[in-house]
């Protein structure tokens, strides 16, 4: 490693906090303000991640509800968790790690037809809602794309990064008394 490379990634990790550059690798307090920054972005993530997964919870739940009154709403949902993403923060950064799940969602959401809802339910986890497919072969079809655009490299600090992920499909079967259920 070159010397200066621990201040770079400072400033870098600063700069995204709105912290001042110039300050950064002055003293020791700097990495204080950067920690009390981080695990202040942390909580916030957390709660954004509680909120967000009401969110989707909520859209599930009309889905239900508009599946028991319309025999053309099946809903189904597609859940999935990224492989060994924590590998991916611990040689990356957490800021490197939110720009992957970030670009994972954009690259999601063009697969989705406009009716269908993506949430991010954790950490490394997403949910997709989904409306218009309610064939079994045309949701494995769909998972399969899933798998495909996670493995379609994501080009970070000049390195492809190739994700693999754990994906299952539920379907509605009309008795689920709650989303949750499903």
């Amino acid at each position: 490693k070159k010397a200066d490379t621990p201040v770079k990634v400072v400033v870098l990790v600063s700069a995204k906090l709105g912290l001042d550059p110039d300050l950064v690798g002055v003293d020791r307090m700097m990495n204080k303000q950067i920690i009390e920054v981080l695990q202040a972005r942390s909580k916030e993530n957390e709660e954004k991640l509680q909120v967000l997964e009401m969110l989707f919870i909520d859209r599930l739940r009309s889905a239900l509800a508009r599946g028991r009154t319309d025999p053309t709403v099946q809903p189904a949902v597609v859940f999935f968790d990224i492989d060994k993403f924590k590998s991916v923060n611990s040689s990356f950064g957490l800021i490197v790690g939110d720009s992957i799940l970030i670009t994972v969602a954009r690259k999601l959401s063009r697969i989705l037809h406009p009716d269908d809802t993506i949430g991010r339910i954790g950490g490394d986890q997403f949910a997709l809602l989904l409306l218009a497919r309610r064939d079994p072969r045309d949701l494995a079809a769909f998972a399969e794309a899933v798998r495909q655009t996670l493995r379609s490299p994501v080009r970070i600090a000049g390195q492809e990064i190739v994700l693999t992920g754990s994906i299952g499909v539920a379907i509605t079967d009309g008795q689920q008394a709650d989303a949750r259920d499903l």
